[in-house]
């Protein structure tokens, strides 16, 4: 039995038919690119914020802690690398973190250790400004107030 002249026996696609294809992808793509960026940077944002918020009440445990500390030793501590922190209760280390590296998260500046009285007033004044290495429009900022010790954010 022979075939008809116009049917032909086909065993792939045709190169009309992959550029086609990938024409359609790129085009889906770069209307996507758009939505995935504004959704990246609103990601960066929310990890700053938990970032700040989880130093805060961290801030706050120290503060409580400090009221039965009687040698004065408990204080936060920034790394060196300005990624993290850690807490000491008097000499023992009781909390240790570190921002997560895919979220680019880093503290404007290193500052000296924060420490509070027994009466739960800081040395010092304290500002910590969280910045996002991939986004320069986020950035999160928590002042230690002096005499009450109260986080705010600015």
């Amino acid at each position: 039995m022979e075939a008809h002249p116009l049917v032909l026996n086909r065993r792939g696609f045709a190169l009309a038919e992959l550029l086609l294809a990938a024409g359609l992808f790129a085009f889906v793509g770069a209307c996507l690119l758009p939505g995935f960026s504004g959704l990246r940077s609103y990601y960066y944002k929310l990890q700053a914020q938990q970032a700040a918020q989880q130093m805060a009440g961290d801030i706050a445990a120290l503060q409580q802690f400090c009221f039965y500390d009687a040698e004065g030793g408990s204080r936060l501590e920034m790394n060196t690398a300005k990624d993290g922190y850690r807490i000491y209760h008097g000499d023992e280390l009781f909390c240790k973190r570190e921002f997560a590296a895919s979220s680019g998260l880093y503290f404007k500046q290193h500052l000296n250790a924060l420490k509070f009285s027994q009466e739960g007033a800081p040395n010092a004044t304290y500002n910590y400004i969280i910045l996002c290495r991939y986004d320069g429009g986020i950035s999160e900022w928590l002042q230690v107030q002096p005499v009450t010790g109260r986080v705010v954010f600015k």
